[in-house]
């Protein structure tokens, strides 16, 4: 599927009028809805009614589906599908449990991963954030604390980042990617369960958001787009001001 072209993957799209349009007949559901617990479990309320036989999953990148267990009347067929974003070039896929998950549905589902050619893994017990967005999120926090604390600014952690790890990419240039606003959002989650008193919102992240610089929605986050800055050969010279 994922070398299929992108004209053919739209042909195969179909746009819905309402929710139980859209699930009629399903056997999978894949929500991607915002990252806010109580928007979730209202829509995992309703798709459990239109749907009960349906494997229901969330595409939540720190929300573990234990949340969402009395949204649902079969918890058996509720779990955790984290995919990643692009996926032509992310070519992998996490999956967790509820924790009452049935080994059936994990099968299934870890199976349907693989058949669309992403390297499918399973996350072993609870674990907010999964794998990669646990890793990731300390690497997001400490970013946001450099800067915060008056260490540096976001295109000196980028530029050493990308040299260091060889990437095109870093910590806020991924950030601009996911979009500000939901990086807060995802922020929250996590904040609202740390055991870390020093693990506090983020000055420079909610800065920028109430100048209402969301990245692709207003044209402005920590970089300026079109053309971001990471994204040119010379962020790596010589020092530019964006």
């Amino acid at each position: 599927m994922i070398s299929d072209s992108a004209d053919e993957a739209i042909k195969r799209l179909r746009i819905a009028s309402s929710l139980a349009d859209a699930v009629e007949g399903v056997d999978m559901v894949i929500e991607a809805v915002r990252e806010e617990i109580e928007t979730k479990r209202s829509v995992f309320s309703e798709l459990s009614s239109l749907a009960p036989n349906a494997i229901l999953s969330t595409n939540s990148s720190s929300l573990p589906s234990a949340l969402l267990v009395e949204s649902v009347e079969n918890a058996g067929h509720l779990l955790n599908t984290h995919f990643f974003a692009p996926i032509w070039i992310r070519t992998m896929l996490e999956l967790m449990s509820c924790g009452e998950t049935s080994a059936e549905v994990m099968e299934s589902t870890r199976q349907f991963g693989e058949s669309l050619g992403l390297t499918t893994a399973v996350v072993r017990g609870q674990s907010k954030g999964f794998i990669i967005n646990r890793i990731w999120r300390a690497v997001k926090r400490e970013s946001l604390r450099v800067v915060d604390e008056g260490h540096a600014d976001p295109e000196d952690v980028d530029r050493l980042w990308m040299l260091f790890f060889q990437t095109e990419y870093a910590p806020f240039g991924v950030m601009d990617m996911v979009g500000l606003d939901v990086v807060a959002d995802i922020e929250s989650s996590y904040q609202a369960v740390t055991q870390d008193p020093t693990d506090k919102p983020s000055a420079v992240l909610h800065k920028k958001i109430s100048e209402g610089k969301l990245v692709e929605k207003t044209g402005e986050g920590f970089y300026k787009h079109p053309d971001p800055a990471y994204a040119r050969a010379d962020l790596l010279g010589t020092k530019r001001s964006n």
